[in-house]
């Protein structure tokens, strides 16, 4: 069976942790729950991961909007192919 990632704190660093921030803390890789694990005391723990919980929700946030607007220019080239644009259209007539 494997070893849960909250195995890598210390019984002071897991009491204090409220659900959200242990799924935080299971959700980083490796290195970043080693890095947590060995860098944070239980007083700054719960902060430390709320603060990269926040960076995570940021940056899926922005992946999803980038990939939103990816989605709207890929359906507008379908719809205007190169070469037919409209602006030739103006300026020869």
């Amino acid at each position: 069976m494997e070893e849960s990632p909250l195995s890598k704190l210390s019984l002071e660093q897991t009491a204090v942790l409220n659900d959200d921030q242990k799924a935080i803390f299971c959700a980083l890789d490796e290195r970043d729950q080693d890095f947590f694990a060995q860098t944070f005391k239980p007083t700054d723990l719960p902060k430390a991961l709320d603060r990269k919980g926040g960076i995570l929700n940021r940056n899926q946030a922005d992946r999803a909007r980038l990939e939103k607007i990816r989605a709207a220019l890929a359906q507008a080239a379908a719809e205007n192919p190169a070469g037919e644009d409209g602006a030739e259209d103006v300026l020869t007539a």
